[in-house]
C-alpha cells in the first residue's frame, strides 16, 4: 500500500467524523482541550500541513513555519470537508521521492534551520502527525460529544495497531 492511499483513509476517517459535527460543536472551545483550543483547530493544523506539503511538491520548498492559516477551516464544517476533498484529489500530483529543501525555525533566534527531505518522507510525517493530532480529536469527541461514531482506529499509530494485532495472535 502506498503511502497516498495511506492518507486517503485518514482523510476518509476525518469526513466521517467532520460529516457529524455542526459548526458550533467543531469550533467550541473545550475545557479538555485545555478550556481554549478546539477540535477544529486540530482539523485546520492537520489540513495546513497537507497543503504545506502539496505546494512543496510543485515549488521544491517547504517550510511548515510560513504556512497560511485559514481560519475558516477551523470554524466552517463545510469549508474543512471542501479542503479535505481537495487535498485528497491533489494527493496524485505528488511525485514520489521528489527531493524538498526545508527550512524550519527552532528557538528563538529566527534562524531557519535548512535540511533536505522528500515527498515521501513528508508523507509519513503527515501521516504521524495527523493521527497524533486525531487521537487529541477522539479525546475531545469521547468527553464532549459521545455520540459522534468514530472510526475503529481512529487516532491509534499504525505501529500500535501491529502491535495490537500481534499481541492479540499470541495470547
Amino acid at each position: 500500500m502506498q503511502l497516498t492511499d495511506i492518507t486517503k483513509s485518514i482523510f476518509g476517517q476525518l469526513s466521517l467524523v467532520i460529516s457529524q459535527l455542526t459548526d458550533e460543536s467543531y469550533s467550541r472551545k473545550l475545557d479538555v482541550l485545555g478550556g481554549k483550543n478546539t477540535i477544529g483547530q486540530h482539523y485546520r493544523h492537520i489540513l495546513e500541513f497537507y497543503d504545506c506539503l502539496l505546494i512543496a511538491a510543485k515549488s521544491g520548498r517547504l517550510s511548515y513555519d510560513e504556512r497560511k492559516r485559514e481560519l475558516s477551516l477551523e470554524t466552517n464544517v463545510k469549508v474543512a470537508s471542501a479542503k479535505i476533498n481537495e487535498l485528497e484529489k491533489a494527493l496524485i500530483e505528488i511525485e514520489p521521492g521528489k527531493q524538498l529543501q526545508m527550512s524550519a525555525v527552532y528557538g528563538d533566534d529566527n534562524d531557519p534551520f535548512m535540511m533536505i527531505t522528500s515527498t515521501e518522507r513528508e508523507l509519513a510525517f503527515n501521516l504521524e502527525h495527523a493521527i497524533h493530532h486525531i487521537a487529541i480529536i477522539k479525546i475531545a469527541l469521547l468527553t464532549d460529544f459521545p455520540t459522534v461514531e468514530l472510526p475503529t482506529d481512529f487516532g491509534v499509530a499504525f505501529s500500535t495497531l501491529r502491535y495490537q494485532k500481534q499481541a492479540k495472535s499470541t495470547s
